[in-house]
């Protein structure tokens, strides 16, 4: 049982696809149909649109289009900076 353990862990080890480069993904992210920063790190710029944007009044959809992200990421983003309250959430 464990030497099958071991070799699963070893097969696990050999089939792990290399790192991609930001731009790889971008491209990946479009030709599957995702947003083109899918999945992508935040950065503060980024954060600070979101911020910005909704408390001007900005949808989330035009908050994705403009960012490149889903409308899902958007609504996390607004959540994890505590722009609305719980109640709300």
């Amino acid at each position: 049982m464990i030497r099958a353990l071991f070799s699963i862990l070893e097969f696990v080890k050999q089939t792990k696809r290399p790192r991609r480069s930001a731009n790889e993904r971008r491209q990946e992210n479009l030709e599957v149909g995702r947003p083109r920063n899918s999945g992508l790190p935040w950065t503060e710029d980024d954060r600070a649109l979101v911020k910005s944007g909704f408390r001007e009044g900005m949808t989330v959809e035009k908050l994705a289009a403009t960012l490149s992200r889903s409308s899902a990421a958007i609504v996390a983003e607004v959540i994890r900076q505590d722009l609305v309250p719980p109640d709300l959430r």
